[in-house]
């Protein structure tokens, strides 16, 4: 199936779904003006939810006119990056002093973002009120279809990216692909390029060929990692940690391991660290990545130290 055809018969299905809930609406709206409500404003409510019905049929003829396979590959797809969405809201957005709702919705372009506002007060005494928040996606039909057309949801792309807390939403016409991430306890979204090779994946906010390059470092650290892991080397580590009391690790240092900017800031907004981190700090963490980081960083600190030695 092509993409394009793609493209059309998830567009078709969304227009169905969007007016099928249009009439569903106008409907509920008509019944509650049995009663209450005049003459006028009663016949205009009718108008719209027969217009609203008229619609909504229009739109189901519409999808059911396309081929079989086109329509049980929109259901599915509509289905299961609904769900993937909702998922991707809950476990990004975070929890505020209030109410906390999460949303998922199609509109003409991807987007990811959180609403607050003022909820209930503390207690009857106190004048300061909760916040409320929203978290909310809206997805992009052309975006999602192009995606899904690359990669299902249970892709090792999929799941690398997600791994990272940067969660794949769609792909737009130029090639770059938008992913949801955290600013804080909001969602926010973001759109660059992403690399993906041997369960390794690298996402550029710069260029493609930056993220090739990325990838390459990244994909040489995965071996450290492994190490990382190693009974042995979390004895060097905690000994480590103890030589090493006062280095920190910077953002330059992860940046020159291989990891990417928007890996290293959810990173940091996971473990609450700032632009730098004690080795001990990154050890806490319990993550490959960080612990590599630390082993390289340490290595480095102490063959530094032993030529200083030999000098004197």
């Amino acid at each position: 199936m092509r993409l394009q055809t793609k493209i059309k018969a998830l567009e078709a299905f969304v227009a169905w779904e969007a007016a099928d809930k249009k009439a569903a609406k106008a409907k509920d709206a008509l019944v509650s003006g049995l009663e209450g409500f005049s003459r006028d404003v009663f016949m205009s409510r009718a108008e719209r939810a027969w217009e609203a019905r008229d619609e909504a049929a229009s739109a189901r003829n519409a999808f059911d006119r396309l081929a079989p396979a086109q329509r049980d590959w929109a259901r599915t797809t509509f289905s299961a990056v609904k769900a993937y969405a909702y998922a991707v809201a809950e476990r990004l957005g975070g929890e505020f002093s209030g109410t906390w709702h999460k949303n998922v919705e199609w509109g003409d372009r991807t987007q990811a973002f959180s609403v607050t506002s003022r909820g209930d007060r503390y207690s009857r005494a106190c004048t300061f009120r909760k916040t409320d928040v929203e978290h909310k996606i809206i997805l992009h039909a052309p975006d999602v279809a192009r995606l899904y057309a690359e990669a299902a949801p249970d892709s090792d792309m999929f799941i690398a990216s997600a791994a990272e807390d940067l969660p794949l939403l769609g792909v737009l016409e130029d090639g770059r692909y938008l992913w949801a991430t955290q600013k804080g306890k909001r969602l926010a979204l973001q759109k660059g390029w992403v690399a993906f090779r041997d369960g390794e994946v690298y996402h550029s906010l710069k260029s493609h060929e930056h993220a090739e390059r990325g990838l390459a470092k990244k994909l040489k650290a995965a071996a450290e990692e492994r190490l990382a892991k190693d009974p042995k080397t979390q004895r060097r580590l905690r000994l480590v940690a103890l030589v090493c009391k006062g280095l920190k690790a910077t953002l330059a240092d992860a940046e020159a391991m291989g990891y990417c900017a928007p890996g290293i800031r959810a990173f940091q907004s996971k473990h609450g660290l700032g632009d730098e981190a004690s080795l001990a700090e990154l050890a806490k963490t319990g993550n490959p990545q960080a612990v590599a980081l630390a082993l390289k960083l340490a290595k480095a600190y102490t063959a530094r130290k032993n030529k200083k030695g030999r000098v004197q």
